[in-house]
Parts: C-alpha cells; sequence; structure tokens
C-alpha cells in the first residue's frame, strides 16, 4: 500500500515538473527574438532650456543601449534598430502604446508601420516610450519623475502582447536619470517574465 502511495507521488511530482518546465520554455521563448528602438520621449510642460531634455535623452538612450549590450542573457533582445522615427511614426506609436486596452487589440499598419516591420527580420518589436515631469524648483534636478512604458508588438499577428508602464519615479531619489530609468526598466522586466 506504502509503495502504491509513494509511486503516485513521484508521478504527480513528475507530471508537474514537466508542466512547470513547458510553461517556462513557453515564457522564454515568448521573451526572445527582439528587436528594439529609439525611445520616444513625451517632456510634460517642458519649463528648462531645450538643451535639459536633450541631454535627458542622450542619456537615457545610452543607459538602454548600455543595458541590453552587457545583459543580453537576461532581456534577450536578438538586435537594435537604428531606424530614426519621424514624427508622423512617433505620433502613431505614442496612439498605440496609450490605448487602453493593449492586448488582443489589431494595429493598422499604415505605411509607416509597414516600414518598421520591413525593416527587421525579427517577429517581434518592443517600443519605449519615457515619460517625464518638470521640476518647478532651482534646488532639485531639472527633471522631477521619470516614467516608462513598454509595449511589445507581434509583427506578424499585428497586434500588441505585452503592455507595462512603470512607476513615476524621482531621480533625486533613485541616484540620477540613468537609474531611475534601468529600475523602471527592471520593474517591467519582471512583469514580461510572470
Amino acid at each position: 500500500m506504502k509503495i502504491k502511495v509513494l509511486i503516485i507521488i513521484v508521478i504527480l511530482i513528475a507530471s508537474y515538473t514537466a508542466n512547470a518546465q513547458s510553461n517556462n520554455l513557453k515564457k522564454d521563448s515568448l521573451i526572445e527574438d527582439f528587436t528594439y528602438y529609439e525611445p520616444i520621449f513625451v517632456h510634460h510642460k517642458p519649463n528648462h532650456p531645450s538643451i535639459v531634455y536633450q541631454r535627458f535623452e542622450e542619456i537615457s538612450t545610452i543607459a538602454l543601449d548600455s543595458v541590453f549590450k552587457t545583459e543580453k542573457s537576461k532581456y534577450k533582445i536578438e538586435q537594435k534598430n537604428d531606424l530614426k522615427f519621424n514624427i508622423a511614426i512617433k505620433n502613431k506609436l505614442v496612439s498605440i502604446i496609450e490605448m487602453r486596452n493593449k492586448k488582443g487589440i489589431d494595429i493598422d499598419f499604415t505605411s509607416e508601420l509597414k516600414s518598421i516591420r520591413e525593416k527587421t527580420a525579427s517577429r517581434y518589436g518592443i517600443f519605449f516610450l519615457i515619460k517625464t515631469k518638470s521640476s518647478t524648483s532651482n534646488t532639485t534636478t531639472a527633471i522631477s519623475k521619470i516614467r516608462l512604458e513598454v509595449i511589445i508588438i507581434d509583427f506578424i499577428k499585428k497586434q500588441p502582447i505585452f503592455y507595462r508602464k512603470s512607476r513615476n519615479l524621482s531621480p533625486k531619489y533613485n541616484g540620477g536619470y540613468a537609474h531611475t530609468l534601468i529600475k523602471n526598466l527592471d520593474y517591467i522586466y519582471r512583469k514580461i517574465k510572470d
């Protein structure tokens, strides 16, 4: 009797382990084969000289590039596409990112978006929207809040498969602009793997 119970327990454990590994494989395959693009920036009520926002955008782009190059296995980024977005593409991407119900909606692949899709061999494109809020005080950092929004688009299905926005973090308490952005990125990537 004890042997039968033991055999049943072993079979159940083996079955559970196989299912867990299968689920992990599905998750891992979902977060591979990304092409990522230059982030899009939206500065809410900018009240500082434009050079401040230009430098912030440079720092943010360098920070993302650095993380994806040095931690490829963690983020599973296949490549960066250096395509420069024009205003029409940026506006279209921002409108897609800001839609309320992100999953399962079909995306109208206008000529602008088709040009993005045609210039990559990857199935998935990952797009970043970085929103900032400017400080009203001269004694703190010029940008007081940073929020990162990430959307992953399946180019074959023409649908978003993942969307998440980070918390609205202050660079003052998170080690500066680059550290705050990477902290937001880590938060979002944990959600991709869930």
